[in-house]
């Protein structure tokens, strides 16, 4: 038996299929417990643009129920960009000004299957 912990999920993932990736949670439970009546999908919208856009993906409504996700992209540009606008616990990020509630972790990992950055 082999066990793995988030980031080494997505470390086997990149490498495997020699795709960049990043690991997002989503405080979802969380956010409803701390603010009862706040549309958390709209403020989640805020914090992570790329998940209300892909929202015909059937992954998405997913990842927002479960807390969590891994997203898999073709080029380290691309995988960048969603990094970029991910608002986490360092606050606004240089392509995304939200300050509001939510904070989105996210950990990027290259497709030789090292983690690189993270935004907390």
């Amino acid at each position: 038996m082999r066990l793995f912990t988030g980031p080494e999920l997505l470390e086997v993932a990149c490498k495997a299929s020699n795709k960049f990736g990043m690991y997002i949670n989503v405080p979802t439970n969380y956010l409803m417990e701390q603010f009862p009546g706040m549309n958390i999908f709209q403020e989640i919208a805020k914090a992570a643009p790329y998940l209300i856009e892909d929202a015909d993906h059937p992954n998405t409504f997913q990842i927002i129920a479960d807390g969590e996700g891994y997203l898999l992209f073709d080029t380290e540009e691309e995988m960048n960009q969603h990094f970029w606008q991910t608002v986490g616990d360092d606050g606004p990020t240089e392509t995304n000004p939200y300050n509001g509630p939510v904070r989105i972790y996210a950990l990027t990992c290259n497709n030789d299957g090292q983690l690189e950055n993270e935004n907390t």
